[in-house]
């Protein structure tokens, strides 16, 4: 699973619109701050998202963050797509606040919208 979807392509995130934030690392040795960094998920135009790496997809040493990070995406923007649910956006949501967000190496965390002053 190394391509892109129909419900999510590569491409920039818009930091100071409503994104998710993906950090990768061991919630039980360290903090939510402390896991990496590793990728943006926005919503994009027509339901598909678009995803902004942080680390280098091509380098071997990010291969497991890699795969775990894509078998996210295919669940959460792609399997769980239902005709009662067809934006995920909502269920990312509330999928932050869960214990399996926490338990899993790949955390979801959602970033509103930013206002300037």
């Amino acid at each position: 699973m190394t391509a892109e979807s129909e419900w999510w392509r590569g491409g920039p995130v818009d930091r100071m619109s409503e994104h998710f934030e993906l950090r990768y690392g061991d919630a039980s040795k360290c903090a939510r701050d402390e896991c990496r960094s590793v990728a943006l998920v926005s919503r994009g135009r027509e339901g598909i998202c678009n995803v902004e790496f942080l680390i280098e997809r091509d380098d071997p040493r990010n291969s497991e963050i890699i795969e775990d990070v894509l078998s996210e995406l295919e669940l959460y923007l792609v399997e769980l797509r239902r005709p009662e649910r067809p934006d995920p956006w909502k269920y990312l949501q509330y999928h932050c606040t869960t214990t399996s967000n926490v338990y899993s190496h790949v955390h979801w965390s959602f970033v509103p919208q930013q206002t300037t002053k």
